[in-house]
Parts: structure tokens; C-alpha cells; sequence
């Protein structure tokens, strides 16, 4: 599986989400503890950053974005991290043969993974096929 960062970085957050939310089952708990140490030990001596993971940790559908961006930082300036969450992605991808579990929350949301597709129609009709 080649992720690019953003995708990767995504990738940690819908694996961390049911973890924290405890929405998960014990696959997801597992990789999910493991994710979770290894974004806390990155984010260990910066500030800013661990804030988001603990605003993150209260909060998750508020805080998601922001704990996106600074994984795909980290990611992109520390290659071993970045070789640690692929090994970890691919090992819950082969835990779960390929189905990962996403909470949403709130309104107008889509979601889609593995080559999936996903869309959100918001307030238009249905366009009348001709």
C-alpha cells in the first residue's frame, strides 16, 4: 500500500479515533494504543503539538483537522516516522483484511478508503435523467 503523507496522516487519524472515542474493538484498541504512542513520543517536547493531540484526545471530531496537519509535518520531517506509521497502517490493514472502521461526526460528511469513493449531495435535487 503506497500512501502519500496526507493520506497517511489520515490514515492515523481514522485508526486513532475509535480508539480514543473506545468505539473500537480489540483490533482497533490494540493498533490504535500503538498509533497513540508513537504520535505521542513524536509530539513529545512540542508544545503545540501536544496540546492538539490532548484537544484531540477531548474532542476528536473538532480537533481532527488540525492533529492531521501536524502528523503530515512530523511525517515530512522525520523519515523514521514516517516508516514506523507505514508499517503500522499496513499492519492494521492486514489485521482487519483490509476494512477499517471511520466514526464521522457531524453533517455532510463523506468518507471513503482503500480506492473507495465517497460524495455528498447538500441541498440539490436529483438531476432528471434524460
Amino acid at each position: 500500500m503506497s500512501l502519500t503523507i496526507t493520506a497517511l496522516a489520515s490514515a492515523a487519524l481514522v485508526i486513532l479515533t475509535p480508539y480514543l472515542t473506545k468505539a473500537g474493538e480489540k483490533v482497533a484498541e490494540k493498533i490504535g494504543e500503538s498509533v497513540f504512542n508513537l504520535v505521542k513520543s513524536k509530539f513529545s517536547g512540542d508544545k503545540d503539538a501536544e496540546d492538539a493531540l490532548r484537544l484531540y484526545q477531548k474532542n476528536p471530531a473538532v480537533f481532527e483537522g488540525a492533529l492531521t496537519q501536524l502528523i503530515e509535518a512530523k511525517l515530512k520531517e522525520d523519515p523514521d516516522f514516517e516508516a514506523q506509521l507505514r508499517e503500522m497502517v499496513a499492519q492494521a490493514d492486514a489485521d482487519t483484511g483490509g476494512s477499517v472502521s471511520q466514526v464521522a461526526i457531524g453533517s455532510n460528511i463523506a468518507q471513503a478508503t482503500h480506492g473507495g469513493t465517497a460524495s455528498v449531495n447538500v441541498n440539490q435535487p436529483p438531476q432528471d435523467e434524460k
